[in-house]
């Protein structure tokens, strides 16, 4: 270390704290003149700083500087830290369409013009749905960051970010790259460090604004209920734990509603599998499966492929459809409130039958005509003329598309009658009453009681296919004997 009398009279170079910067001190007796930079040069690098080319940049400045202010004791910084560059945090960006965003589908119900388009908010998803294969963000690492330098030539440690945290399971992919990819259809659900890939949809609230209509590949929970006019659709099976209002209900398997519907004649449900509720209420209903009502069915159309199994409802107004096996508590209302129901009828395989008719009678009919003029032409020795050959072509190409058409209706239909034949059951239990003015529908005749019948009582069919009714273990009685027959409309 250099002695106090070597620096006595001399420049001299302060380090700041931590090293963030040098200044060099000049004396109050120093001639500027005579100073030399070689002098500077030596200070800085005796006081511990890096010297290169900026810092010798610096000194001459430095010189200049006092030089220009005829001497005098003054301080000129010649070095500055280079500040470390912290590093940014690592982060996730998703490339899902995020929840929100309604399509812009006129609807006739609350919607914003202001762009020139209507804007369907019935149809906003608070959801993120997905398919599997879909691509649904990336994960990006946090860069490093720029270690800095002090005066002395010394690093100072650059701030690193934080990775960003993700858990995810075997629902999504994460490939090499970071990129994420969903594994199975279904919602994707980004709790904090956490996404997956959920194959049920859980509503916690209403279906509602708040939700949007739900249109989702798998099965449905909502814990509450369905406001007006909302849609609800599922591939799998729709259970609702509050009340459905008029609002439209399709499920590809089972539909259980807690509690009820109130349709007010504009509520629908159609399920693949079958349904099972409380009340329902001025609504129409198509199910491929059994129907379960826990207490009462109210100016409702029900369309049922298989069994109505609800031994303690009351089927009051509307129209019950079924093909298999009905157990009801009553049917009707003191008030003769007028109720049909449709026994051994599998809905929609009556009208199909219908068309196939039609459609044999129609095909059936020109195939017929075309076979007569093609015999015709075709008679032994007679020369056509060029215009009958074409046609000859034509017919003969006619009736073979035709016999095929018929081929093919009539095999469908031996199937949609076997099906029937099959699958059909006539047989309706009351457990309590039938009441006057209900309307028993048979075999393309309409039975309408002419009093009330206690239960518990069964119609059925007798061994001659007649309808009876029967109360309790008792002998039946024909049906069109305490009935106004009349045919079906």
């Amino acid at each position: 270390m250099a002695s106090p009398e070597r620096h006595k009279g001399l420049p001299r170079v302060a380090v700041l704290a931590e090293a963030l910067g040098a200044e060099v001190v000049f004396p109050e007796d120093v001639d500027p003149q005579a100073l030399a930079r070689e002098v500077l040069i030596a200070a800085a690098s005796e006081a511990g700083v890096a010297i290169d080319e900026r810092v010798q940049r610096c000194i001459d400045e430095a010189l200049e500087s006092y030089r220009a202010g005829a001497g005098g004791s003054m301080r000129v910084p010649i070095a500055t830290a280079e500040h470390p560059v912290s590093g940014e945090d690592g982060r996730i960006e998703w490339c899902v369409d995020e929840p929100g965003s309604p399509t812009e589908e006129s609807s006739g119900e609350p919607s914003d013009t202001e762009n020139g388009g209507a804007v369907d908010f019935y149809s906003q998803s608070a959801f993120v749905f997905v398919k599997e294969g879909d691509r649904l963000g990336r994960l990006f690492p946090a860069p490093a960051g720029e270690d800095g330098r002090d005066v002395r030539g010394n690093a100072i440690a650059a701030r690193h970010g934080r990775e960003a945290s993700l858990s995810i399971d075997d629902s999504i992919t994460r490939q090499p790259d970071g990129s994420l990819f969903a594994n199975r259809d279904g919602v994707l659900c980004r709790q904090r460090d956490k996404a997956f890939v959920k194959d049920q949809l859980v509503v916690e609230g209403f279906v509602d604004f708040s939700s949007g209509n739900v249109d989702f590949d798998g099965s449905v929970m909502i814990h509450r209920g369905v406001r007006d006019k909302f849609e609800v659709r599922a591939t799998g099976a729709v259970e609702i734990g509050g009340l459905v209002e008029a609002a439209h209900v399709q499920a590809g398997s089972d539909v259980h509603l807690q509690g009820g519907m109130a349709g007010r004649d504009q509520g629908t449900i159609s399920c693949q599998g079958s349904l099972t509720a409380k009340y329902l209420d001025s609504i129409k209903a198509d199910v491929a499966g059994d129907l379960v009502i826990n207490k009462e069915c109210i100016s409702s159309h029900i369309s049922v492929v298989g069994n109505v199994d609800s031994p303690a409802a009351s089927v009051i107004g509307g129209e019950l459809v079924a093909g298999g096996r009905v157990e009801i508590a009553a049917l009707g209302s003191e008030r003769g409130t007028e109720t049909r129901i449709e026994l051994g009828a599998i809905p929609g395989l009556a009208e199909k039958l219908a068309d196939l008719d039609a459609l044999l009678e129609e095909v059936g009919t020109q195939h017929e005509h075309d076979q007569r003029e093609l015999e015709r032409l075709t008679q032994p020795g007679r020369k056509l003329a060029p215009n009958e050959i074409e046609r000859q072509t034509e017919l003969s190409f006619s009736v073979h598309a035709a016999q095929q058409k018929l081929d093919r209706a009539r095999q469908l239909q031996k199937e949609i009658d076997e099906k029937l034949h099959k699958h059909r059951v006539v047989e309706l239990v009351v457990n309590r009453v039938l009441h006057n003015g209900v309307v028993i529908c048979l075999n393309d005749r309409e039975y309408v009681l002419q009093s009330d019948h206690r239960g518990p009582l069964t119609v059925a069919e007798d061994a001659r296919h007649s309808p009876v009714i029967r109360q309790g273990d008792g002998y039946g009685v024909s049906l069109a004997a305490v009935s106004e027959l009349r045919a079906a409309a």
